[in-house]
Parts: structure tokens; sequence; C-alpha cells
């Protein structure tokens, strides 16, 4: 076991999570005063601890949060749990409420007097009072109410609390007492015994009334009228407690400023000082936990605990290396809570693991592969050190002379069945029996190793050794002979080797999943390939016969009767890379991952692989149980199952030892608490808690109203476990909407969108890190209100309304019967006005081209005489059938329906223009945009557009006399807009002789005909624009 000062405290981020407050390493006493805690065991059922002051403070891992982590001071006062699971804080900076990851802060905005905090109490109401240095407040409900000397309280500075059997309030101040009922205060003086007006502390005192300790008078108790002197104990004269406690068994336990901690049984003293342990330091704070343990908080020296053995009571060190302490409260899960002068807050937790270092000559060596002999030695081979042997707690750095020692990297480890045992350094093989090295392997191996290296050991069944190499070599060693593979290699990384009951060998490779070898040879069709071919880190056959596959980023195999299922961080384990898997004696399986130990229950992981369950629910081991690390190491067995049932985990800060056997369950589910519930970015109730019938709560709506349109809510709920809060996991539903429960993990807000007007009901509930969960959980019911034409008036007059609109809508429908006919007549008339002009388009272009190619075919034979004249006539020939074929392209092109987009229209408009500009010697310029929407575009637009925009093409080739041309297409919301423009020499635009006026009219009246515009302008010698515009209509998103 390690002292709590060797122990690393940093803790590594988790993800998915929000970040937790750090883990701080405790610091050294400091030269003003060193932090005390002393323990003092009261019951039976706790063993006595340990003599040594090491081994008792050892049983603790120490937590630190401060100011950095959300903590509003780090003056802790005063600390209290209350019923409802939280922990109260009371700081020279506020009051904080804390769950065990996030702080909340209360101030002087929330309702507080005064942010020097003093005090906490919790009566039998489950109101929280709070004293202050100005002042007495009570928070219930979620509302504070502040008392103070003009409402009847004897001082404004309050020292002290104090609740008796008749349900009085007491409360202590520097200049008084007062005692309250209902509200309403009182305070004592002389007339009641009181000498003195400074109170220091008070306890509840069986019977009725208090105790009290007066700065002056000592210590007093309640008589039922008066205070009278309480009879010292025979060995002081006047003492003043700093602090008092009224333990379970109605005994007094009384703090001192000098050192000494006083019992009182009845009338009986009894006090606990140097002889028997205790440092003179000053008593703080005292506090009883759940078994009747008795905590004190000292000012300065070390900590101790006191523990009973047959001699009496007798105190020990508990932990030594905390600031000086003034608060301390034990949890119900057993956590010690501290609150220091200076040094924040501290949780002390039991450890559950303990650590085995493996060091050589000052250096940690990092521990790789782990095997058991027969006599109980662990063999641990490491990564740079070479190999150690372990026994009755002593690490021996095992053999470092030749040969061994010139082989430190030790990738692999085992155990045989003649107590041999193997390991595996680079390229050497060594056998260890019967004390002495029996056989060395490192020359042979070179001959066939070179560069390579040993991952994987395992005995056969005829006591064989199975050696898996790095690059991908297996070799069997038989009678010291080395045997390879009758037909091939695996040819990948081999890093964990399994024989079966059958016979056959399983090797898990890098990439290529798990191959079988049997009877000396692969057996291809046998191979389990695992989804993204995804690296073998760990192999491991359970009592069921059940294949469980580790590996690198694709979580845990699970292989049974030759189905495989891969279980990941998705299913609710902590990482997907599983390095190592063992099974305890009850058959649980822990797996070592990079983010910590976890024990899987193997039902809950049936349940994933026969589709019956979606997420499992490990417990986890990590830093805050005692381990030095989180990450565990992969190589060969780097785990392993003693025979005493412990479990060994190589991490890379040494070896976390694990008794399976020990209680791991904590009896106490974690409690479910609402903090918020947040609308449309809005809190209405930010600092309430709801504790499952929120029908009951005087601070709540019951049910809430949610206005309508409400487009996001968001409940904000937190799981009160204390010793882990970070493995809180929840889940939740919203009755009204779903039925089925949705696993949260970590997640502690859950969002809904724009829920619909209805009733609900949202249920959380939550398990802590040994998967108890609580079943109770917590719920709260609203309403989201609904529209106005969502109400039942509403409704009412729309039905009379949709009667009155029935008969309309009946008479409607006739006139839409006819005016769908005559709609379809018209697209009867559009259908044959395109076929009309196809076939005029056929009969004026076709027909008259064919009737030319007919008439230049007779010229050219009755000139076959003439080869000159000839040939003239066949090139007329070619090139009128081209123009045809142009035309029929065209035609084609136009009676396509897939054409009829605008983007496909530019496209022809871009390939036709230079083309035909090309054979007048034009050059043609476009200017069009690089995309352009695939909006439908009307047949009847694009053909004429189509049509005006050749004869403004054909104008520029045959009267503009023009070098060069440009076509310009842009878009508006509403319309398509075509330029053509060339530098010809251009004519007067009022001429009515000037050349081509006919081919414009023609150009004015296709635009007409679409809705169009045309537009012209042209100067004699600077050339002419031809502008056409046709209706469009783009999509607003398309604008």
């Amino acid at each position: 076991m390690w002292p709590i000062h060797h122990i690393r405290l940093a803790r590594r981020p988790r993800p998915n999570r929000k970040h937790p407050a750090p883990v701080r390493t405790v610091a050294p006493p400091s030269l003003l005063g060193i932090f005390l805690l002393i323990l003092v065991s009261l019951s039976s059922s706790r063993a006595a601890l340990p003599a040594d002051t090491r081994d008792a403070a050892a049983q603790f891992v120490a937590r630190n949060w401060q100011v950095a982590d959300g903590l509003p001071h780090n003056s802790v006062n005063a600390i209290l749990q209350t019923r409802d699971g939280y922990l109260w804080l009371a700081t020279s900076d506020g009051l904080a409420r804390f769950d065990g990851l996030h702080f909340t802060v209360f101030g002087l905005r929330d309702g507080l007097p005064s942010l020097q905090v003093t005090c906490l109490f919790e009566d039998r109401a489950g109101a929280l009072w709070i004293g202050t240095g100005l002042g007495l407040c009570r928070l219930q409900d979620g509302r504070f109410t502040i008392w103070n000397i003009e409402k009847g309280l004897a001082g404004n500075e309050v020292t002290s609390l104090a609740e008796d059997s008749d349900g009085n309030l007491w409360v202590g101040t520097v200049t008084g007492l007062s005692r309250g009922r209902d509200g309403k205060f009182t305070t004592l003086g002389k007339a009641e015994g009181l000498e003195d007006r400074r109170v220091r502390a008070l306890a509840a005192k069986p019977g009725g009334g208090v105790w009290a300790s007066m700065f002056y008078q000592g210590l007093l108790e309640w008589t039922g009228t008066a205070f009278a002197n309480v009879p010292k104990p025979p060995w002081v004269s006047n003492a003043p407690p700093v602090c008092l406690l009224l333990d379970r068994q109605r005994n007094l336990w009384a703090g001192l400023a000098r050192g000494f901690i006083w019992k009182k049984s009845g009338t009986n003293w009894q006090q606990f000082g140097r002889a028997d342990g205790l440092p003179a330091n000053g008593v703080l704070n005292l506090a009883e936990e759940t078994e009747g343990n008795i905590w004190a908080a000292l000012g300065n020296g070390g900590s101790v605990t006191l523990a009973r053995d047959e001699e009496g009571a007798r105190w020990q060190t508990a932990i030594a290396d905390l600031d000086s302490s003034i608060s301390v409260c034990p949890d119900r899960e057993q956590n010690i809570w501290v609150g220091s002068r200076a040094r924040g807050l501290t949780r002390l937790r039991n450890r559950k693991v303990s650590v085995l270092r493996i060091m050589r000559d000052e250096v940690e060596a990092l521990p790789r592969s782990l095997a058991e002999s027969s006599d109980g030695s662990l063999w641990v081979g490491t990564s740079s050190r070479g190999i150690f042997r372990v026994r009755n707690g002593v690490v021996d750095p095992f053999l470092r002379e030749p040969p061994v020692q010139g082989f430190p990297y030790v990738s692999a480890v085992i155990n045989t069945r003649d107590d041999s045992v193997w390991w595996g350094a680079g390229p050497a093989l060594f056998q260890w029996q019967s004390n002495s090295l029996a056989s060395t392997y490192a020359t042979e191996f070179r001959s066939w190793l070179r560069e390579d290296r040993i991952r994987a050991l395992c005995e056969d069944s005829t006591n064989g050794l199975w050696i898996g190499t790095q690059n991908g070599q297996l070799r069997l060693l038989r009678d010291g002979i080395f045997h390879a593979f009758t037909n091939a290699q695996p040819g990948a990384a081999i890093n964990a080797l399994l024989q079966t009951p059958d016979g056959s060998l399983l090797v898990g490779t890098y990439g290529k999943g798990v191959l079988v070898v049997r009877e000396g040879a692969l057996v291809p069709e046998a191979r389990i390939e695992l989804p993204g071919n995804v690296f073998v880190l760990a192999l491991h056959r359970d009592a069921d016969g059940v294949l469980w596959i580790g590996t690198e980023g694709g979580g845990l195999g699970r292989y049974e009767n030759g189905c495989l299922a891969m279980i990941t961080s998705r299913n609710g384990l902590i990482n997907d890379t599983v390095v190592q898997i063992l099974e305890d004696d009850s058959g649980q399986l822990w797996l070592g991952t990079f983010r910590g130990i976890l024990r899987v229950s193997k039902s809950e992981l049936k349940k994933i692989a026969e589709g019956k369950s979606s997420f499992v629910h490990p417990m986890i081991l990590n830093q805050s149980d005692g381990a030095p690390s989180e990450q565990c190491m992969r190589g060969f067995h780097a785990a392993v199952k003693t025979r005493d049932g412990r479990l060994h985990f190589s991490t890379d800060h040494g070896i976390v030892m694990v008794n399976p056997a020990q209680a791991w369950t904590n009896s106490l589910p974690p409690a479910v608490r609402f903090e918020r519930m947040v609308v449309d970015g809005i809190a209405p109730h930010q600092r309430i808690q709801w504790t499952g019938d929120d029908e009951h709560r005087s601070d709540v709506p019951a049910p809430l109203r949610i206005a309508p349109g409400s487009r996001r809510l968001e409940f904000h709920y937190t799981g009160l476990s204390l010793s882990e809060p970070e493995s809180v996991r929840f889940r939740y539903r919203l009755e009204g909407l779903e039925n089925q429960w949705t696993e949260a993990g970590l997640e502690r807000k859950a969002l809904y969108p724009l829920l619909p007007a209805g009733e609900y009901r949202f249920q959380v509930t939550a398990c802590d890190n040994s998967g108890i969960w609580n079943e109770q959980g917590a719920s709260l019911s609203f309403v989201v209100l609904p529209f106005f034409w969502q109400t039942w008036w509403f409704r009412v007059a729309a039905l009379a309304g949709v009667i009155v609109l029935v008969t309309a809508v009946v008479r409607y429908a006739s006139f839409r019967r006819l005016r769908r006919r005559l709609q379809m007549l018209e697209q009867e008339t559009a259908v044959q006005k395109d076929r009309a002009r196809i076939a005029k388009d056929l009969h004026d272009d076709l027909g008259a081209n064919l009737s030319h190619i007919a008439t230049l075919s007779e010229l050219a034979q009755t000139d076959l005489a003439k080869p000159a004249q000839a040939r003239e006539h066949i090139d007329q020939i070619f090139r009128t059938a081209r123009t045809v074929t142009r035309s029929l392209d065209e035609i084609v092109w136009a009676v396509n329906p897939r054409n009829d987009s605008l983007d496909r229209f530019a496209a022809h408009l871009c390939a036709y223009a230079p083309e035909f500009l090309r054979t007048a010697g034009i050059s043609c310029r476009l200017d069009v945009p690089i995309e352009l929407p695939n909006t439908p575009l009307p047949s009847n637009v694009r053909h004429h557009l189509y049509l005006a925009f050749k004869e403004a093409l054909h104008n520029v080739v045959k009267h503009a006399g023009a070098t060069e041309a440009w076509v310009r297409l842009s878009l508006a919301a509403d319309e398509l807009t075509l330029v053509i423009e060339d530098n010809g020499r251009g004519f007067q635009s009022n001429d009515s002789s000037a050349p081509g006026e006919d081919g414009l009219a023609n150009l004015r009246q296709r635009m007409a005909e679409i809705g169009g515009r045309f537009e012209q302008r042209s100067e004699p010698g600077q050339g002419t624009r031809i502008t056409l515009v046709a209706p469009f209509a783009l999509a607003e998103n398309q604008v």
C-alpha cells in the first residue's frame, strides 16, 4: 500500500463529458500549519486501523477543489450534507451547493445578507439555516428569508446553530443567544443564567434544550427555565470548548483549543490528549459518520485516527499532508469532506485498489507482460528494464547478468504446465525452470527472425510452445526444434495467442482479425474478420466458451456460435481501445482500457449481442479509486489473475491490484434532482430542485405551464453520488411523447424542440458506478399551452365554418371540373399548335432544302460531262445537306422536353452562336453566368426566343458587315434578358428602308407573342444592339 502523498492525483479528461473539476495533488505541510483529521472509532463493525502511520494514511485517496475549480473561496468554514444529497459549503465569499461536479454559488443578489458565511444547519422540516456575519438566513422552497437584530436576533454575527427536541432553533452570536420558533426569536440573558454574551458552540441536548459553550462561562446546559454550569472534568478548572457534538449514543463530545477532546457519557468524563497520541493542536470541528466514527478537524499538526482494541483507544495518523482545517463532514457514502482555512475543499475516500511499482536503480519500469508461477511469484516483463520477479511483496530485478542482460525489452511472459517461466525479449527466448535458467534461444532465432521480435507466447495441448512475432511469423517450438507452417504465415503483427479446448490456436493480429490454426496449418475459412480490420490486442475465452476480443479503437468483440458482436463506447464502454481482458471468480468480465479499468456484466453484454439491449453499465476504477493512472498498457498478457483471485493490471505507472471479492457495490443509488428547466433560453425556475414527486413542491406550479410556440425545452438534472460523480449515468423519457427510455450516458441535459400542445411528464433516473439504479428517479409534469386555434372553442367555431364551407366547396367543385376540362382543351390546343409549328418547320425549312438538293442533283447529272460545274453542284448539295442536318438537330432539340430548362437553353445558345458566326468569319464573345438554375422554361417561350435569337444572328451575318459580336444573358427575378450586339456598320433606327427591317419586324412579333419585349439600338458606324426580354419566374432561393 502506498502512502497518500505518493499517489499522483491529476485526472485525465474524459470524452463526451463536461469538464469536471480537476484533482489537485495535496500540497505538503505549510510553515503556518498542517491539516489534522482525527477519526474516533465507536463501532465494532469497522476493523482497527494498523498501527503504522503510513498504513493508516494509505487507506484514503484525497481529491481537492479550489477557487479555480468553481469554489467561491478557498476558506471553507462549514460543510453540511442535506437530506436531498447535496453538499453545502459555507465560505468566506458566499454559499455554495456542490453535486460532486459543479458548484452553484449563492450571493447577495440571491438573498444572502452577507458573503461571510459562518455556519450551516438543516432543521427537521428540511429548511437550510445559514449563519453569516450580518444575520441569519433561511433557504426554503427556493427562497431566502433574513433575520437580524431588527427582527429580534441577539446579534448579527452568527457563530453556531442547533435545534432541540421541541423544534426550537437556537442561534448563537458573538453578542448573545436567541431561541426561535415559527420565525419569531427571543433573546436570552441574565435572567436565564447567561452572564456571558459570546457563544462559541451549541449542541442539542437529549430531552430538550441545548448545551452551550460560552467564551467566559464555559460549558452550560439548559434546564428548562435557565442555564446552569455543567460539572467540569476533575482535571480542569475552566476550559470553554470550541466545538460540541452529540453522537448517536447520546454522548457529548467537546473539542478544545488546547488540543484536548472530551467525551461525556452520562456524568462520566473521558479526556484524550497527548498520552493517547493526540497532537497538541486546537480542535475546531467534530462530526460523526454513519458507522458511528467521530472525525475531528484540528488547526495544526498531523491527522490521526482513533481505533478501539482490547486495551482501549489509541490515535493514529490518517492523513498528514493537508493545510489547516476548520470544518469536517462525513457524507452518507463514507467519504470525509474537509474544509481548510486556505486550501479549499478536500474529499477523503477509501482506496479500492493497491499499486505495485516496478523499480530498478530508482527508475520506474513500465510493465508489459505478467505471469504467475506455482510458488506465487509474479513475473513482470518490462519495456526497457528486463524481467522482474515479485515474491512476498519484494520486487527483484531478475537475472541482471548475461545472457539475459542484453535483452531488456521483455514483451511476452508465460508460465507453462511444467512450471517453467518463458519470456520473449526482442529476438531471444528464455526458459526458467527449477530456480535456474534452463534454456536460451538467441543465436538460433537470428537465423529466421532477423530484425523481428517476439510479441506473444502460448503453450499448446502437447506441451509445445507457440511463438508469434512482430512481423507476423508463427513458429512452434517442440523438443528444441522450431516448426513453421505447412501452408502460409499470418503476415501481420501477432499480439495475442490463445489455445482452445479442441486444440485450435487463435491468433490475434494487426489488421487481419483473428486467424485460426489447426494441425499446424492456417484455416482461412475459419478466420474471424473484424469490422474495419481493427487491430486485435487481447483474446480471452470465458468459462462459458465465449470468445472476447479486445481491439484498438473498435471496442470489445463478443464471438459465440459463429456470430460476432462489437460493443463500443456507443453502448456504454468508457473507451473503444480494450488492451486487457480478465474474468474473476464470480464470472464478471474486467477490461483494461486507456481510460480506466472496467467491470462489466457478461449478461448485459450478451443482451447487446442479441439485440435485446443497447447499453451496458460498467463499474469503472480510475484515479479516484487509488489507481496511479487510468491508462492500461497494451501487451501480451498485460493483465493476469493470480491464484488468490486477485486481478493485476499493467498501467503506465505501475501494476494496479484489485480484489474482486471486495464489496464494490454502493448500497445508496444516486439521488436524482432537477436543477432547472430552460424554455427558449430562459430559466423560469433557475435554482429549484425537484425530488421525485413534483406535486408536493410549493415553489413550482403543478403542473408547469409553458407558453404556446416554445421552440426549445431543456431539462437540467443531476445525480448525487459524491464518491464517483463523474461515473453517474442517466436515462430519461418524456411521457406524452415517447414510451421508450433514452440512454443519456453521462449527459446531464435533455433537449426537446417544438413540442406540440399537450400534457407531459418528464422522468429521469440514474445509476452509479456499480450499476445500481435509482428506481424512483425524479419527474416533472408540465403543460404546453395551445395556440388559440388549438383550443376547443376555436375548433367548434371552425367546425361551424367548415359546414358552411362544405356547401361552397360542393358548388365550387363543379366549377373546377368545368375549369379542368377547359384546361385540358387548352393543353390539347397547345399540343396541336406545337405539332403544327413542327410540321410547318419541316415543310418550310426541310422541304425547301430537300427540294433544292433534288434540283442540284438533277443539274449535277446533266453536267457530268462538265466536271467543274458538277463539282460545284455537289458542293452545294453538301452544304445544303449540312444545313438540313442542323435543322433536324434543332427540331429534335426543340421537341425534347429535357431541354425545357434555362441551363440547357443557355448551353445550346452558347454552342450555336460561335459556330454559326465562325462560318461567316465573325468572332463571338459570350457573357453568360457560370452557373444557371435548372429552372423549367416554357416550350413556347423557348421556341420563340430561340428563333428570335437566330434571326438576330442572321441579321448580323447578312447585313451588319461586322467582325465581332457579343452575346450576353442575364437574369432578374421575373425576366430573362438576351442581348446580341455587333461592331458592324449600323443604321438609323427610324429608317424603314434599312436592310433587315423585315427581320426586325419578325423579332418584334415573336417577342410580343410570348409577352416579352424587343429593343433595338443602332447608329451608323456604331454597330447594332438587339435586346430580347422574355418573362421568366425564378424561385425565391434562386434570386
